[in-house]
């Protein structure tokens, strides 16, 4: 779990997330029966990544407009 975990945070977090191709969706399935313990692997592992910088320009304005959308996202 954990080696997937750090391909998919490393997918994520590789140039800020500024790649046409970098990762945005997850999908498992709702009855995998390690799914809980992977999303916790999962959350623990972005929680460790180190913040990248929004320099891609508008980055910041279209985040701000997402956290006010989802605020439990933080």
């Amino acid at each position: 779990m954990q080696y997937h975990a750090d391909n998919i945070v490393s997918g994520l977090a590789h140039n800020a997330s500024h790649n046409c191709c970098a990762l945005e969706v997850l999908v498992t399935a709702r009855d995998w029966p390690q799914r809980d313990a992977f999303l916790a692997v999962l959350r623990q592992r972005l929680g460790e990544e180190a913040q990248r910088a929004a320099w891609y320009p508008g980055s910041e304005q279209r985040m701000a407009a997402f956290r006010r959308g989802f605020p439990q996202v933080g």
